[in-house]
């Protein structure tokens, strides 16, 4: 009698860790079985597309072990490209991100409280209001973040929720709100293979476009692209070009002298990179460009 009433009194502190346990690990963002369906635009045109991210095969670095990110651009990801990105998370719940030679830069700090800051790339800064937390579909309660951006170009309010990361995503959700308001989105979050994340989403993945028109008279392509790139333009406006990259630094100014100007960037490492084009009146649309090896 003894013995059973002690089983009884236990149970629950066992099904508690268990549980708890079962929490902890589902909370890292940075492993393998995880997708991201994003949907994008180009900013210059109403219409939208799909790709999606994944993470797989490690790879050491200054004794660092990170994940790479792998991209596909069909829903029935029947091929994958190497972003050219790595991520890895530490035991402070920080997200770093590698890309090429350059040093790894903070993506995400899940450790952060109310009243905590973070700086992204020293364009602007996201201040930590409050947390609640999110029930996903297995059944899995995770942390969300609500953060309000000062110095703040495009939206200034995001989420992050632990596991997932941002509303906008994997990995350029700073950009959304830092540096332009042609954002990228995350429709839905797969894990081995299962919807975890919205509960009811309207579609997991748009009908692949082409490269949007980015204005009547303006187009930009192919993207991605191995190296070249070509500005098709019918009309003298475009007064100069810009390529930055995640971290908004100029790589690379051009001036435009003919109707086609042809770049080159063949030389630079894979991964997303953001064209600006001036074409006059104070007006610099963005797009987003990705390098392929």
């Amino acid at each position: 009698m003894k013995i059973c009433t002690l089983i009884f009194r236990l149970f629950p502190l066992f099904l508690l860790l268990t549980v708890s346990s079962r929490s902890v690990t589902a909370q890292r963002l940075v492993e393998e079985g995880k997708q991201w369906n994003m949907s994008a635009s180009s900013g210059f045109s109403p219409n939208v597309w799909s790709y999606s991210l994944r993470l797989s095969g490690d790879t050491t670095v200054a004794g660092n072990t990170f994940l790479k990110v792998w991209r596909s651009d069909d829903s029935l990801q029947q091929s994958r490209y190497f972003t050219g990105r790595l991520l890895r998370e530490d035991e402070q719940q920080r997200v770093w991100m590698k890309q090429g030679e350059e040093a790894e830069t903070l993506l995400y700090d899940f450790g952060l409280q109310p009243g905590d800051s973070i700086t992204f790339a020293g364009l602007c800064t996201a201040y930590l209001m409050e947390t609640d937390t999110v029930v996903l579909n297995n059944g899995d309660r995770r942390r969300r973040m609500h953060f309000k951006y000062k110095q703040a170009v495009g939206i200034p309010e995001q989420f992050w929720i632990e596991g997932i990361g941002s509303q906008f995503g994997l990995l350029e959700h700073w950009a959304s709100s830092c540096y332009t308001d042609v954002g990228d989105w995350l429709l839905c979050h797969f894990e081995e293979g299962s919807l975890v994340y919205p509960d009811n989403p309207t579609s997991c993945f748009l009908v692949s476009a082409p490269e949007p028109s980015l204005s009547a008279n303006l187009r930009v392509y192919p993207n991605p692209t191995t190296g070249p790139l070509t500005i098709d333009r019918e009309i003298n406006k475009l007064k100069a070009v810009t390529l930055l990259d995640l971290q908004g630094r100029v790589i690379r100014n051009w001036n435009p002298k003919n109707r086609d100007h042809k770049l080159d960037i063949s030389e630079l490492p894979s991964g997303m990179y953001f064209l600006q084009l001036n074409i006059g009146n104070s007006l610099r649309p963005t797009l987003k460009i990705v390098k392929q090896n």
